[in-house]
């Protein structure tokens, strides 16, 4: 499990805390046999427990912080757009470029949540949801499952956590350059043009 391993008696810049988060790399088995290229080599979600920023913030020597505030929202889904964000600054110009112009994008759903057992936050996946956007394309919206407790939470071993399945750096670049195309760029959406 995640864990702050020290604290500071007063809130200062110079403090420093040890801490430790748990990820684990999920893969669907696909083509064992044949490369068809029609599974991705790359995880589909990176299964991460952290600890929250409200118990970061209290190790830190901050008082009074407010749990909703500090992890309310969508922080999974602020994760999972830099990993996407990541991919495109990191792929090749000219794949981007195809991408951008033929590729079906990803957009990013609220967080799903919480949910507060272990299990319902381990059984529900990282969710992959093809759908039409306002300009009428086809666009995959990602939604993260979340499960976040506050420090004060009523079991104990498991207060102060914000888990989140992520998407992998490598799956966003997977998608730019291979899965992302089948879409729009496929050889069955090809037409010759004269």
């Amino acid at each position: 499990l995640p864990k702050i391993k020290n604290n500071c008696l007063t809130y200062s810049k110079s403090c420093l805390l040890n801490t430790s988060s748990v990820s684990q790399c999920i893969y669907v088995e696909g083509d064992k046999l044949v490369d068809t290229s029609f599974f991705a080599t790359s995880a589909t979600e990176i299964r991460c427990k952290m600890s929250s920023r409200q118990a970061v913030m209290e190790a830190a020597g901050m008082k009074n912080i407010d749990f909703n505030t500090t992890d309310g929202g969508s922080l999974c889904k602020i994760i999972n757009e830099a990993s996407y964000e990541w991919a495109l600054k990191n792929s090749g110009a000219n794949s981007v470029a195809r991408f951008m112009k033929l590729g079906e994008h990803m957009i990013f759903g609220k967080d799903k949540g919480p949910y507060n057992a272990g299990p319902l936050w381990i059984w529900n996946p990282l969710e992959y949801k093809h759908i039409t956007n306002s300009a009428g394309r086809k666009v995959v919206e990602v939604s993260s499952p979340m499960m976040r407790t506050p420090t004060d939470f009523k079991i104990k071993l498991t207060a102060g956590f914000h888990y989140c399945k992520l998407l992998s750096p490598a799956k966003a670049m997977e998608w730019i350059y291979v899965d992302g195309l089948r879409m729009y760029d496929s050889l069955s959406n090809y037409t010759i043009q004269k």
